[in-house]
């Protein structure tokens, strides 16, 4: 006879189903009792800092990469945010700097709300040498300042086969459904690139807002 255990994740008294590709309940007779008679190929272990990439499977272990900015990570199934107090990764000082791929996954009901603040977005700021891809964003709630995204508030890397919904609000310029800025202003002018990607995010800004595509704001527009 087994019993559940409740956390972040299922767990079967003490079981990571996260760990097994699959498992099987049949009643186990004459009792009627569900009992578990099979389990297939584990997979890696979830979070294992040694990895490459370092699988994430729940929020808080999402909410860890800004310990580790420069690290690649893989989303092994969609996370929910709802009811979790959400703190951006990275920031404008230390902006993140690895590989994050989606896995065809989404992050839903993010809300951020700094909206004093510049480079605001699910990450603040991606480098030159970062990449999101394969990644959806719904649902999220955003505002910030200047420089606000749905996904990322500041690209100056590569976004690529994602999307985003949901609504971004700026009191600035530079806001977009899915980036605030892709071209750098002023000394920072190094441009970030998007490839296969698209927000159908609801844009409230006092100032400019993203183009018709609502990816990103544009200077020309």
């Amino acid at each position: 006879e087994f019993s559940f255990c409740t956390n972040q994740y299922i767990q079967l008294c003490g079981l990571n189903l996260y760990n097994l590709k699959s498992v099987k309940f049949v009643p186990i007779f004459p009792t009627g009792k569900m009992g578990l008679v099979s389990k297939e190929v584990p997979l890696p272990n979830c979070f294992d800092l040694t990895a490459d990439p370092i699988l994430i499977c729940t929020e808080a272990e999402f909410l860890s990469i800004s310990s580790n900015l420069n690290k690649n990570y893989k989303l092994v199934n969609d996370l929910d945010f709802s009811g979790i107090t959400y703190v951006q990764i990275g920031s404008t000082a230390t902006p993140f700097n690895g590989i994050f791929d989606g896995g065809g996954h989404e992050l839903q009901n993010i809300i951020v709300n700094l909206p004093t603040n510049e480079h605001v977005g699910v990450f603040a700021i991606i480098t030159e040498n970062a990449e999101i891809r394969n990644l959806g964003v719904t649902n999220v709630n955003i505002e910030g300042n200047k420089k606000v995204g749905g996904i990322v508030g500041r690209n100056k890397g590569l976004i690529t086969n994602s999307y985003s919904t949901g609504t971004v609000r700026g009191h600035d310029v530079l806001i977009g459904g899915l980036v605030g800025d892709n071209y750098g202003e002023n000394t920072d002018s190094i441009k970030g690139r998007i490839e296969n990607s698209y927000s159908s995010a609801n844009i409230y800004a006092d100032d400019q807002a993203g183009d018709t595509r609502r990816l990103i704001w544009k200077p020309e527009v």
